[in-house]
């Protein structure tokens, strides 16, 4: 009688990020075999990971040979090195990113496996870390993605999670730095890419593909990751009118039944993407500058780096062109030859604001953190808030906020943060960032109210 009382469930992600989800989730059963997905989950307790650990190198090793063989990752196929924060001559010269916990190459046929040792400290971190770099062994060691696609690197968080580490990467957000990713500029301000809400949809899958209704790890898994999971197997234990079955039963034959789940561009990643009218536009008739511009808006950065190149050596003296080269060098982590373009742009023209963006953005990557608040200082005094330059204006804010959170000024970050968001309101990380900053205050509520906005923002983008 009272039953509507209960409410009716509903899926934790919206549409297109469940489109996603799902479709991913077929791609991966089909390439590793749905019992594959069907392998118990990894927790950190003795059963899995035995010994003590006193996060000595002997113990990162030991660590790091237990996760690959949960992962199914022949451990003498990898080579595992260590690096300091900010230790550049760890990386090769095409890794800009000297503040990434985790790094994998592929070295003269080998894989490379690199962790920052500042992870040693962290072993819940360090398995989640360990559990992505495998991911990428298997994704891209064994030629299953190229490396170039744009969800990437959340289809190695979402590997990850389907071979058993869900635990650890829903649960190592919480210790990562917020801040330093979005420094690193990731999407996503966590130690990995997936969102909360993804991740619990992720996990609600797992857990129906496993048959175990509300698994017994759920009390494991963080609050804000646990509930929306919970959501989300109810919603695929209910029944679905148009075929009176449990929604979950779809996932049963994942592997074999894949075309039904066709893949479809992650939604952050669609935000770059033309509409279907202007992709049909014919650009034979384009120079190389506007050639550029359009492969960067599509993300497309390597192709726009090489038609920019040619916009230059036909005008060597269009700052423009120096600007969007930076920014398509940005976009690949290429950040010492993005700061050699802001220069030569600042060069060209020294009074050009949007230099001064460009430049302060590439310091930031670099860790220059005053050089780069001098160059945001005078973007936002000289930015208009409105027209062309009321984005720049927006970045700048943001970026000085994250300059301000990472030296503990987390009052001004906040401004800085908010700023940027009355400025430009659509920016999923510019929410998060606030957020991590409301954390450290022990502001929760408004810290949560924020990661629900950011999670909004990033299931429904601009158009």
């Amino acid at each position: 009688m009272f039953g509507w009382l209960k409410g009716e469930s509903r899926c934790p992600v919206a549409p297109k990020l469940q489109a996603w989800l799902e479709g991913r989730a077929a791609w991966i059963a089909q390439e590793f075999g749905i019992e594959r997905l069907r392998d118990e989950a990894v927790l950190p307790n003795d059963d899995f990971f035995p010994g003590e650990y006193n996060g000595t190198e002997d113990d990162v090793r030991r660590l790091f040979g237990q996760v690959c063989e949960y992962m199914g990752v022949d451990l003498s196929r990898v080579d595992l090195r260590f690096y300091k924060v900010g230790d550049r001559r760890a990386l090769t010269p095409l890794d800009g990113w000297a503040w990434a916990v985790g790094l994998y190459q592929d070295k003269d046929g080998r894989a490379v496996v690199q962790i920052e040792e500042s992870q040693f400290d962290e072993p819940l971190s360090l398995v989640a870390t360990f559990a992505h770099e495998l991911a990428h062994v298997l994704l891209l060691g064994e030629h299953r993605l190229k490396g170039d696609e744009e969800d990437g690197e959340r289809v190695t968080d979402l590997l990850a999670v389907f071979l058993g580490f869900g635990v650890f990467l829903a649960n190592s957000a919480a210790q990562s730095n917020v801040f330093l990713g979005l420094v690193e500029g990731r999407e996503s301000s966590r130690l990995g890419y997936l969102s909360d809400t993804e991740l619990a949809y992720a996990l609600a899958i797992v857990a129906w593909l496993h048959y175990e209704g509300m698994p017994a790890w759920a009390n494991l898994l963080r609050p804000n990751v646990r509930e929306p999971m919970l959501e989300g197997i109810r919603w695929l234990t209910e029944e679905d009118q148009n075929t009176e079955l449990p929604r979950g039963r779809r996932f049963d034959d994942l592997g074999v039944k894949a075309d039904a789940f066709p893949l479809v561009r992650h939604p952050a990643s669609a935000h770059f993407a033309r509409e279907s009218a202007e992709q049909g536009e014919d650009r034979g008739n384009l120079d190389h500058f506007s050639l550029g511009l359009w492969a960067a808006t599509d993300g497309h950065f390597d192709e726009a780096v090489r038609e920019l190149s040619l916009s230059i050596e036909d005008d060597p003296d269009d700052a423009e062109a120096y600007q969007q080269r930076a920014q398509a060098y940005l976009g690949l982590n290429r950040v010492e030859e993005a700061l050699a373009d802001a220069e030569k742009a600042m060069a060209i023209e020294p009074d050009d604001v949007a230099s001064h963006c460009i430049r302060g953005k590439a310091l930031v990557r670099s860790g220059h953190y005053d050089a780069a608040a001098a160059d945001l200082d005078v973007v936002i005094a000289e930015s208009e808030p409105h027209g062309n330059e009321i984005e720049q204006l927006a970045e700048a804010y943001f970026l000085r906020g994250l300059i301000r959170a990472l030296r503990e000024d987390l009052s001004a970050a906040i401004r800085d943060f908010t700023r940027s968001i009355i400025t430009v309101p659509y920016r999923p990380e510019v929410y998060e960032a606030r957020a991590a900053a409301y954390e450290r205050q022990g502001k929760t509520k408004k810290a949560q109210l924020d990661r629900e906005e950011a999670e909004y923002r990033r299931s429904k983008p601009p158009q």
